[in-house]
């Protein structure tokens, strides 16, 4: 009688404790005890394509073989200076010294892209948060430099603006291109003139370490811009 207790006994006391066993490790499993999700650790959206934009029949063409690109522009633009590297500048010549309704393409070739963006004043994210690590007094006492950059990889920033400002990657023609708009204060020079009030830059990308950056300043015409960017292309 004893053997046949134990022999009974010992089966359930097997299957009580791989019960056990099993209720804690569900209990392991439960939400709670996995890591929250950081939502600053969310993938960069995708670059968003530039719209194709229409534009008008009048539009004079300008073509450069030695710098390699070509664009239309308004009508009421004029060639107001060609450099004989690799600078080229439109405007209306009685309104050049404030920069409004000016176009300025500067070609770049055979450079790094981190050149280029030291140049128009882009920094990425990470050069924003080691800066303010290392030279904090640049920036406001408030300043949080790893908030206020989690939501763009790219910002325009230049040491006597306060804060940085944001820079949108975009697609132009499929390729890769950044763009924002700078403040340009009486005193800084752009293309050759003095310039005042907010305008906007893009960053074209080409090949073989080719680029194009685009000061433009259309305060009356918000939609210039994007017809002049859909007419842009690198030539070989």
């Amino acid at each position: 009688m004893q053997i046949k207790f134990f022999k009974l006994i010992l089966p359930l006391s097997l299957v009580a404790v791989a019960v056990i066993m099993g209720a804690v490790f569900l209990l392991n499993q439960s939400p709670e005890s996995q890591p929250t999700p950081n939502p600053s650790q969310s993938p960069t959206p995708a670059p968003t394509p530039q719209p194709v934009a229409e534009v008008p029949d009048n539009w004079q063409t300008y073509r450069n073989e030695k710098f390699g690109f070509e664009v239309k522009y308004p009508n009421d633009l004029t060639l107001l200076k060609e450099d004989t590297s690799t600078f080229v500048s439109f405007g209306k010549p009685d309104r050049a010294f404030i920069g409004e309704s000016s176009l300025d393409i500067k070609i770049l070739k055979d450079v790094s892209e981190k050149k280029v963006l030291s140049e128009a004043r882009i920094w990425t994210k990470d050069e924003i948060i080691e800066l303010h690590h290392n030279e904090p007094k640049q920036f406001p006492p408030d300043f949080n430099a790893e908030e206020f950059t989690k939501t763009q990889e790219y910002w325009f920033f230049d040491p006597v603006d306060p804060y940085p400002t944001p820079v949108q990657e975009i697609l132009v023609d499929g390729k890769k291109a950044l763009t924002g708009e700078f403040s340009v204060r009486l005193g800084d020079a752009q293309g050759g003139y003095l310039g005042l009030g907010t305008n906007s830059m893009i960053l074209l990308y080409g090949n073989d370490n080719t680029y194009a950056l685009i000061y433009a300043g259309f305060n009356a015409d918000s939609v210039v811009l994007p017809k002049i960017l859909s007419t842009f292309q690198f030539i070989e």
